[in-house]
């Protein structure tokens, strides 16, 4: 072995000082005189710490000769590269280390202490990560994540509204075969007088902003917002103020006459029903049609049964729908340019299956609505009362 080969070649440099027949330029009698100390103790028991003290004098003693290291070829290198048991090592605060590599199990205690030492501390990181990971609130972080579960579908809200009246119609009073019907959204001028004809058999109109006079010839009841409850006649011929809320109700032929007399526009809701079809609506000249819907012609399938009228306000927010209400026969609406706020919106709708719509703007909607129905439909929310 390597280290025993060094271990014999200091034996044979020790004997070699010992007995003079040592080169030159070590043979000294000091470094002669240790020699045979440090042979001597190597043979025989010797006090604790001797032979090392002999060998760090020795050290000492076959110290630089030049330029402050010994010479390549100076036997002496041997006991730089020896400890005093005759194994490789390097005293701690020795002038010249060892060089050369190290044996594997003669490496120093202190790096095998910081090894240790690391690879506890990685150990404890380790567990340490462990532990925060299976908290209740990190289990997130660790639990594979399971395949999405999709929500179960949902219907988009829809707009039940508040009915303004709600009119029950005697039987009779529809047409008795084919009708047509219009319905619309419409603005009467400041400062104007104006005229329109109804063919009959039903008219109503609703005052939805402003104020105005009506006055008819023919029989005429008004739906009092401020007095709900009761449809109040009024005679031919008398003229009747109508505020925001307000309702009249026609049956048969006749006219209307409208008075404005404000600086503001009166906004109506009007809905007509014909006998033996009809057209679009058509509104007095000056007036201002915004929104309408219109029944063309159809046939009532159960003419000699009463009916029940109801109108809704309907505020639509964004993708809200509206649909005909349980158990109608025929329901229209139509959406206002402004908003409950006042400002104008332009409103914005799509179509869906089985006759609903939705609001897919970006702004709220005020809606009016009517419908048809029986009279034993559960009533919707509001008022009721017949002409």
């Amino acid at each position: 072995m390597p280290e025993r080969t060094t271990a014999d070649a200091l034996d044979h440099f020790l004997d070699a000082l010992v007995t003079g027949a040592a080169p030159a330029a070590t043979s000294d009698p000091e470094l002669a005189a240790l020699a045979r100390r440090y042979v001597a103790l190597g043979k025989a028991p010797a006090p604790p710490g001797a032979r090392e003290r002999v060998w760090r004098r020795v050290i000492r003693q076959a110290g630089p000769r030049h330029n402050g290291r010994p010479a390549p070829n100076d036997p002496t290198l041997l006991l730089l590269r020896l400890g005093p048991d005759g194994q490789p090592a390097s005293p701690a605060g020795l002038q010249h280390p060892r060089p050369g590599p190290i044996a594997p199990g003669s490496r120093d205690p202190a790096f095998r202490w910081r090894a240790w030492t690391a690879g506890l501390l990685v150990l404890a990181v380790l567990v340490a990560a462990l532990a925060w990971a299976q908290r209740p609130d990190n289990l997130a972080l660790v639990i594979p994540a399971a395949d999405p579960v999709a929500p179960p579908p949902t219907s988009p809200p829809s707009a039940a509204g508040q009915a303004v009246f709600d009119i029950v119609l005697p039987a009779g009073s529809l047409p008795i075969a084919a009708y047509g019907v219009t319905f619309d959204y419409r603005t009467m001028p400041p400062q104007r007088t104006s005229s329109e004809a109804s063919a009959g058999p039903l008219l109503f109109r609703f005052i939805a902003a402003g104020q105005v006079q009506v006055q008819s010839d023919g029989s005429l009841a008004i739906w009092q917002a401020d007095d709900p409850g009761e449809w109040q006649p009024v005679p031919a011929g008398t003229p009747h103020l109508l505020t925001a809320g307000d309702a009249i109700f026609l049956q048969g032929a006749a006219s209307l006459t409208w008075t404005n007399t404000a600086t503001t526009p009166v906004a109506v809701i009007a809905w007509q029903m014909t006998d033996q079809g009809g057209g679009n609506s058509v509104v007095p000249a000056g007036w201002t049609l915004h929104d309408q819907a219109a029944v063309h012609m159809a046939i009532r399938e159960y003419p000699d049964q009463p009916a029940r009228l109801v109108l809704r306000r309907v505020d639509l927010p964004p993708g809200t729908e509206i649909a005909p209400p349980p158990g109608s026969w025929l329901s229209h609406f139509v959406a206002l340019d402004q908003n409950a706020a006042g400002e104008v919106v332009a409103p914005m709708f799509g179509k869906l299956p089985g006759g609903a719509w939705r609001n897919v703007g970006r702004q709220e909607l005020i809606v009016y609505q009517y419908s048809l129905d029986s009279p034993g439909t559960p009533a919707a929310p509001g008022v009721d009362g017949s002409p």
